[in-house]
Parts: structure tokens; sequence; C-alpha cells
């Protein structure tokens, strides 16, 4: 079994920039004082790029865009979960890499979801 890599990032709001971090370099006065900390879904786009929870993508097949967020224990996409879910005894299959590319994310590009 495929084990997922686990990483974060977080929006440095006073530097107005993307800082990745993984669980041995967290250091929760500098990481927590934005609120803004994103995982790693352990998925690719279209274009090989990861994937982190705040992701603004655009559907490879039309101009629809969405927030990759995380709910139900599950990151979700356009509406459906990303990745192997286990739904009621089933496995659904979603993968970003057929149909996602990131645009933007929600921190530096908010732009992006008025559009």
């Amino acid at each position: 079994m495929k084990t997922r890599e686990i990483k974060f990032r977080d929006y440095d709001c006073d530097n107005k920039r993307l800082r990745h971090f993984d669980l041995d370099s967290y250091d929760r006065q500098e990481h927590d004082a934005w609120g803004n900390i994103m995982q790693f879904t352990g998925l690719k786009d279209k274009l090989g790029i990861d994937i982190y929870e705040g992701d603004v993508v655009k559907s490879a097949y039309g101009n629809n865009k969405d927030v990759v967020t995380f709910k139900q224990g599950s990151f979700f996409c356009f509406g459906e979960p990303m990745g192997f879910q286990e739904d009621d005894h089933m496995l659904v299959e979603s993968n970003p890499q057929d149909y996602a590319i990131i645009i933007g994310n929600i921190y530096e590009n908010p732009e992006l979801l008025t559009n």
C-alpha cells in the first residue's frame, strides 16, 4: 500500500509568500500565527504539481474553477472526493491528474474566485 507524504505550507502575510514545512520543522508559534496552514493532498495535478488544500484549480475540460478543501475526512474539489475514498463499502476514485490544473491559491490569488 502506498503511503501519502505528509507535508504542509502556510502563507506568511507579512512577507507575502508561501512557506513549506513538514512535521519535523513545524514551529507552532511561527506557523500557527496566521491560521492558514494548508496540507498536501498526496496528489498532483495534470501538470505534475503538488496539490494542497487552498489551491484554486481549473478543470482541464472547461472553465470551471474550485478551491481544494478538506471536509468529512477527505480532500474535495468540484464537489467530489479526491483520490481513493471508501464510500458505503465501495472504492471511489477521482484522479486530479486527469482533470485539474492548479492556477493559484486562495491567499496569493483571491481574485481567481471572483472571475
